[in-house]
């Protein structure tokens, strides 16, 4: 038996009820907010945690790390790396570090079966630089 919740489906009847009960608490949820529009940051974090969000580790994942422009750029710099180092080049290696990324919250709020991820920009501050 196949029933659709909101344009998900459940094949059999564990999955249903499983749907079922989320699909009613997220409308509890939403009518216990509307209901009491007045409540306090604190009193709607207690209702939450327990419910649908739990506090868990944050995943960092920088704004442009796995875009598809850099992934280009950087196969282009490893490939270019190895040519220069066939040819005998003589490499020096040159890098700066941002001690600020390590400045980062660690724990965040996200749905159930879902990962709290942060963004956190390419750079922040001033960087060190290191020969």
């Amino acid at each position: 038996m196949r029933r659709s919740y909101s344009g998900l489906t459940a094949k059999d009847s564990s999955s249903s009820r499983i749907l079922h009960t989320a699909r009613t608490s997220t409308r509890a949820l939403v009518d216990y907010v509307e209901e009491n529009c007045l409540l306090t940051l604190e009193q709607l974090k207690t209702t939450l945690v327990g419910k649908l969000y739990t506090l868990k580790q944050v995943r960092i994942e920088p704004a442009t790390c796995n875009g598809e422009v850099n992934i280009k750029k950087r196969k282009q710099f490893a490939e270019d790396l190895l040519k220069y180092s066939r040819e005998g080049a003589f490499i020096v290696y040159y890098d700066e570090t941002n001690y600020n990324l390590h400045c980062k919250h660690t724990q965040g709020r996200a749905l159930k079966g879902k990962r709290a991820i942060v963004k956190l920009s390419p750079s922040k501050g001033k960087s060190l630089q290191i020969q």
